[in-house]
């Protein structure tokens, strides 16, 4: 994990590399989806989210997706095709199916019923892609 104290090279090279990790290809997607209206936007947000915000000093990566995800069920359904993003990198990170279904439950009472059942629904369709359950901790 980076510290404020790195250099913005060092950020965005610490953030390429976690990247890779729970999301590979993410930059390249990114670019070949947008790159032609704006072609600087993959690269920011790999840099943005990945180095200078999910590699900061501090809670692990398994404990920001699980915020992550909290925090995308509260919004229902309009952030689905991110949630899904992130629910397979969720998994990537060493969460399991059961944490993953937990930190979206938790949302119902800040999101409300309707937002945390659009979550779960959302984990489920990633599940049924997947078709590879990751089990109990």
């Amino acid at each position: 994990m980076n510290s404020l104290s790195q250099t913005p090279d060092a950020i965005q090279t610490e953030g390429a590399k976690l990247s890779d990790l729970v999301n590979p290809n993410m930059r390249e997607i990114l670019g070949d989806q947008n790159g032609e209206l704006l072609p600087d936007m993959a690269d920011a947000f790999v840099n943005m989210d990945y180095g200078q915000l999910y590699g900061r000093t501090g809670p692990d990566i398994k404990n920001r997706y699980i915020a992550t995800n909290s925090a995308r069920s509260a919004f229902g359904g309009q952030t689905a095709p991110q949630s899904k993003i992130a629910i397979q990198a969720s998994h990537k990170s060493g969460l399991n199916d059961i944490e993953i279904a937990e930190s979206i439950w938790q949302m119902v009472l800040s999101g409300g019923l309707s937002a945390a059942i659009n979550g779960q629904n959302t984990l489920l369709e990633v599940l049924e892609q997947n078709k590879e359950p990751q089990g109990a901790p």
